[in-house]
Formats: structure tokens, sequence, C-alpha cells
């Protein structure tokens, strides 16, 4: 057996879980309410929709055009709106906590999301994994503030939590291609989980494994550590 540290830089949302049916709607109308009720934007619920809509599918951010548009605060508005998310909806999977637990003092781990702390620590408790994720293991928007997909901010803050480990000695997972094209370029391994999709062709470069999702990922792991 090849005896090696795992270094794991992780994404959170539909990737240290499952995607929960409906959840584009759902995250959809809880960003137009929080727009609306919660940072009064002078726009009707229906019209929030459409802006966020055509926001995610132009921008790959819900907020950009309503923040254009109307002026408001976008971390205000990002807080707001992950305070509306009900993380029960979530139905974790159902042996990753166990294969956290496996690894042990093998693995190293910590959260890179484009999420709010608030959610995320919500999230994380819910799904059973908060002894590998304190809060200081959780590096959410506040801190880093810059996109996964063309900024290598957040992942020189994961490098440094992770004790300051060079890149060719860390792996990150996420289900987002633009976000592990940053992370192959710097010199991380990368894990795309698929949920079922074909890894396409443009992107193959950027992807050293493939998984459907990322508790087979880290059952892998566990198999391969194993005494």
């Amino acid at each position: 057996m090849v005896w090696f540290m795992l270094n794991m830089i992780h994404d959170l949302d539909e990737m240290l879980y499952p995607a929960y049916p409906g959840a584009h709607d759902i995250m959809g109308d809880a960003a137009a309410n929080a727009a609306v009720e919660d940072c009064g934007v002078a726009v009707t619920f229906a019209q929030a929709r459409v802006l966020i809509d055509k926001s995610f599918a132009e921008r790959n951010d819900w907020r950009d055009l309503l923040v254009e548009a109307h002026g408001i605060d976008a971390d205000l508005l990002h807080a707001a709106y992950h305070k509306r998310l009900d993380h029960r909806l979530i139905t974790p999977y159902p042996n990753l906590s166990q294969c956290f637990a496996a690894l042990g003092a093998r693995a190293s781990h910590v959260i890179l999301t484009h999420s709010a702390a608030e959610w995320a620590m919500r999230t994380v408790d819910h799904l059973s994994l908060r002894p590998w994720f304190p809060d200081e293991r959780i590096l959410s928007w506040e801190k880093y503030k810059a996109h996964k997909g063309v900024s290598t901010r957040g992942f020189e803050m994961a490098l440094e939590t992770l004790g300051g480990v060079d890149p060719r000695a860390a792996v990150f997972a996420d289900d987002g291609l633009r976000n592990l094209a940053t992370a192959k370029a710097m010199g991380l391994t990368t894990v795309w989980t698929s949920h079922g999709k074909t890894l396409p062709q443009g992107h193959a470069r950027d992807v050293d494994h493939v998984v459907e999702n990322i508790e087979v990922f880290m059952r892998q792991q566990v198999a391969l550590l194993a005494p």
C-alpha cells in the first residue's frame, strides 16, 4: 500500500449532498422573495424571478442583474437569500459521514463555497459532517468573495487552511467545470462529480477523476488507505 495524506477541498452545494427535487424553483423563489421583501427592490415577485433566471442563464450568478438594475447591496441580498433556504429539504448521502470517519487522521478537509456562512453551517450540521468541518474549515463567500471559476483567491485560502500545502498535494472536488479548470491550472488534482452526465470533451484536460458523486470518491479513498 502507498501511504499518502488526503488534503481535500470540497464544494458544498449539490456536492456534499445530492440535488433535491424542485431545487431550481425553490432557490429562485427564495431569491425573489429576498430581493422584494428583505432588500426592498421595487419590483414584483414575478419580475424578480425573470431577472434572477436571466442572470443565472447569462452570468451563472443569479444576483448580477438585480444588483446592476436596482443598485442593491449584493452581500445583503446574498445573506437574505440563504436565510430563506430550508436545509431540511436535503437528503444526505447515506454513507458519506462514515467515509469521512473511516479516513480519520489520514485526511484533512476544508469546504470552499460560494454560499453564505449561516447556510453552510446549518447544512454541514444537517449532513452530520461537523466533526470534519468546524467553523474555521468552512470558507464561505464572506471570507474570500471571489468566483472559483475565475479567481484563485479561494483556493489559496483553502490551501493555507489545510496547513499551507502545495497545490500538487491537494484534491478539489466539484460539479462545476469552470471551477475545476481554475484548480487544475493551479496544479490541484481535480475530481468532477458527474451526477450521471458525460464529461464535455473541451473540459477533459481539467479533470483528473470522474465519479458519479462525492460519496463514491470518498469510499474509494477509504479503500486506498485501508491497511
